[in-house]
This record gives C-alpha cells, sequence and structure tokens, in this order.
C-alpha cells in the first residue's frame, strides 16, 4: 500500500473554506505568476521547479480572470509563500 500526502487544496477544497479565518489568511498571502505561452497549447504551472513540495502549509492554485497563463497561489503560511519567491527567482534566473 502507498499513499501521498500533500498541501494542495482542491476547488471543493477551497470552497469549504468560505467564510473561514483560513480563507482570509490565504487571501492575505497571495502570489501571481506569468507563465511564459508556449507556442501551442495552454502554458504550464512548473510546480516541479517552484518550490511548492516545499511548501508546510496548505496552498491552492487557481488560473486568474480566465486568463490561460496568469495564475495565482494562495498560502496558508507567509512562510510559504516567501519559499516559493525564493524558488521562483532561482528559476527565473536560469531560464535566462
Amino acid at each position: 500500500m502507498q499513499w501521498f500526502s500533500h498541501t494542495e487544496l482542491s476547488g471543493a477544497d477551497f470552497e469549504l473554506l468560505h467564510g473561514t479565518e483560513l480563507l482570509r489568511s490565504m487571501l492575505h498571502n497571495k502570489l501571481v505568476i506569468v507563465v511564459a505561452k508556449p507556442s501551442s497549447g495552454n502554458a504550464r504551472l512548473p510546480v516541479d521547479d517552484i518550490g511548492l513540495v516545499s511548501c508546510v502549509g496548505l496552498y491552492y492554485i487557481r488560473p486568474v480572470a480566465k486568463s490561460k497563463h496568469t495564475f495565482e497561489i494562495l498560502f496558508e503560511f507567509e512562510s510559504d509563500l516567501v519559499i516559493v519567491d525564493e524558488h521562483l527567482t532561482l528559476y527565473k534566473l536560469k531560464q535566462d
């Protein structure tokens, strides 16, 4: 038997947080990422490369305003936002 633990919330999980203090906290710990548009198809958020596996708390990823390459990530803890921001900086430097 195998099982995996992860801290990414599903859409249904996120809906259950409506009106809670946790949701208010997550709305304060928000990061918006614009991903380069690929030559074909939708943009892909490089979740493996931006440090989301290092998050201790919960997080939720959603597209912004029907955009295919802009995403918003909401974090339970500000420290997770800082970690992902640092990983994003390193990821961007590797891309340039």
